[in-house]
């Protein structure tokens, strides 16, 4: 069995010799076991993460106009307040349709890489279900009434959205809404489980219906063992009416035979052929089981024999160019509007015609091949810097002990007074610690040599041939925490590069997360090729995930829609600030 992390491609420069050779070995490894998918030289994700790119550069531009905005509109306290909440807003909702024990929920599942949705155990009642990105499992409810929202454990969901335990939905919940730390999620989909289209129970068609217009696709499930039932086509035939593009996913392949799922393809596509529509129905066959258990084990041919890869890339494609000629063609065309009728925005018009030529949205490339790799479901965003945290508790364990030792022992006190004290940052971190008791007893001796060495500096000082003035604080090697903070950060790194030279073929939330000061440090000891390769690629990964949520934050700050903030966006800007800087409480000017 082959196991693979999921280590994306990225574009950092100084990298791309590393992602280089990384990418022909993981092409080989990939072609050994059959997987012709893999030889592609870019990745659907990619595509997903260009089309968010894209909003944001929309976003810049439309920051660029804003001077002229607030010249030409003094008494307007949010220019383009309307583009940046749709920006903001903008998503890729999909509708999962189909009749109960169809493997709707399993192929939910199979396509966020998790087993933890437990809804389709029996037929829902009348309360939509949608599912979006957060960084920890939670399950938030929300009412009909004016009510203010409540969470409950995921595991007690169908206490709520089941038949038969919230019968004609009494409980009066308007929607659950589920996060999941999943990778395809924090891209920007929604997927949306849909209680009983064209049921026998009146609310759960009317709940659908309602929710509807505000999909992008809809996903009718079906499988092997009921191809396509008359309830089926009149489902069919009522979204076709309205214009959606729906997917139709056969599931349980793994149920059928060669021959049996021929024949069963063959009886959809013909039953698909009396349905008027103008737009094309696609069918894939999967088996949401197998690509379950393939994502588990990390087996990438099972993956990609399970027919999932296949039926995300006709999604993605048909998402990611449906926004790009329609959603990012509106946006272009009124902020177009905007910066004509306001005048002074040449440089802002200019700034968007060239975004028009380079994403080229008015012609999306549809013959580019394409991959869709395994994710994962665990956080891997950058939160800390593995040997910034071994440094903050070895320096805090020492001036733990060193604030009281130096309260009582008047030797240290002279042994501190000789070396001229700590440095300034370490005394400022000492004194947040120590009482001004203990201070008042340990370092009165420190400041009267101090005192005593200007003193006799002074005696010889002549304005017209100044000698040096004694430092006010020593010089890093003579500071005690300071050689603490060294012989810590030394230890932190080389155990850090163990870890990585240990990798083999191990989940890449394994390879500890660094900050942009300890990079090269924690390579440098790195001996192994392929560890180091992985390890750079990581942590680049790390970095533009931050970046990512930086710009969200922005973007949505600035679309007024501070709601739909996530808990990784809320705090980007301090994981931003600890990934080029480190950790506060550790670095300083006189240590980077």
């Amino acid at each position: 069995m082959d196991r693979i992390p999921f280590l994306p491609g990225v574009s950092f420069g100084y990298l791309r010799h590393h992602l280089r050779k990384r990418n022909e070995h993981r092409h080989t490894r990939h072609a050994q076991i059959g997987d012709a998918h893999a030889k592609a030289a870019k990745g659907l994700q990619m595509d997903i993460r260009s089309y968010e790119s894209a909003k944001f550069a929309l976003a810049e531009i439309l920051r660029s106009a804003l001077p002229a905005a607030k010249a030409a509109r003094p008494n307007e306290p949010y220019p383009f307040e309307d583009i940046f909440s749709r920006l903001a807003e903008d998503r890729f909702n999909l509708a999962v349709v189909g009749q109960f024990s169809r493997g709707k929920t399993s192929l939910m599942n199979a396509m966020l890489g998790t087993d933890r949705l437990p809804m389709g155990i029996v037929p829902l009642t009348s309360v939509i279900t949608a599912v979006q990105y957060g960084p920890v499992e939670r399950v938030t409810l929300e009412y009909n009434e004016r009510r203010l929202p409540s969470e409950i454990p995921l595991d007690d969901l169908t206490q709520y959205v089941t038949q038969r335990h919230n019968p004609g939905n009494a409980k009066g919940i308007r929607l659950a809404r589920l996060e999941l730390p999943t990778e395809l999620l924090r891209r920007g989909f929604h997927l949306i489980d849909t209680p009983g289209l064209g049921s026998a129970i009146t609310a759960n068609t009317q709940a659908t219906q309602s929710f509807l217009p505000l999909a992008d696709a809809v996903i009718l499930v079906t499988s092997y063992d009921s191809p396509l039932s008359e309830g089926d086509l009149m489902l069919l035939e009522h979204l076709s009416a309205r214009d959606f593009k729906i997917f139709v996913v056969v599931n349980k392949q793994d149920l059928a035979s060669t021959s049996e799922r021929a024949e069963a393809l063959a009886h959809v596509r013909a039953a698909l052929r009396t349905i008027d529509t103008d737009r094309q129905i696609d069918v894939f066959s999967v088996s949401a089981r197998e690509g379950i258990e393939a994502q588990r084990s990390g087996n990438a041919l099972q993956f990609s024999e399970s027919g999932l890869p296949h039926f995300l890339e006709g999604l993605v494609c048909f998402l990611v160019d449906e926004k790009q000629t329609v959603f990012l063609q509106r946006i272009c065309d009124r902020m177009r509007q905007q910066f004509d009728e306001l005048g002074g925005c040449q440089l802002a018009l200019q700034r968007l015609d060239f975004f028009q030529g380079q994403f080229a949205i008015s012609s999306p490339e549809h013959d580019r091949p394409a991959t869709w790799r395994l994710h994962p479901t665990q956080r891997t965003t950058f939160m800390s810097c593995a040997v910034c945290a071994q440094i903050e508790r070895a320096v805090y364990n020492f001036l733990a002990e060193f604030q009281y030792q130096i309260s009582i022992d008047q030797t240290l006190q002279s042994k501190l007074a000789e070396q001229g004290g700590l440095c300034s940052f370490h005394t400022w971190q000492y004194a947040s610690l120590a009482s001004p008791h203990g201070t008042c007893l340990g370092f009165p001796r420190t400041l009267e040599r101090a005192a005593k060495r200007i003193r006799e500096a002074g005696k010889e000082f002549r304005p017209e041939h100044p000698g040096p003035i004694p430092a006010h604080s020593p010089s890093r090697p003579n500071c005690l925490a300071c050689r603490v903070r060294d012989d810590a950060e030394g230890h932190a790194a080389r155990e850090a590069a163990g870890t990585v030279e240990s990798y083999t073929n191990s989940p890449r939330q394994r390879i500890p997360h660094v900050c942009l000061p300890h990079l090269g440090i924690v390579a440098s000891f790195i001996r192994n090729e392929e560890a180091a390769n992985a390890f750079l690629t990581t942590q680049a990964e790390l970095y533009e995930r931050v970046v990512e949520d930086m710009r969200r934050y922005a973007l949505k700050r600035d679309g007024v829609r501070k709601t739909l903030l996530t808990a990784d966006e809320l705090d980007a800007h301090l994981r931003g600030m600890r990934a080029l800087c480190g950790h506060q409480r550790v670095s300083s000017p006189s240590l980077i």
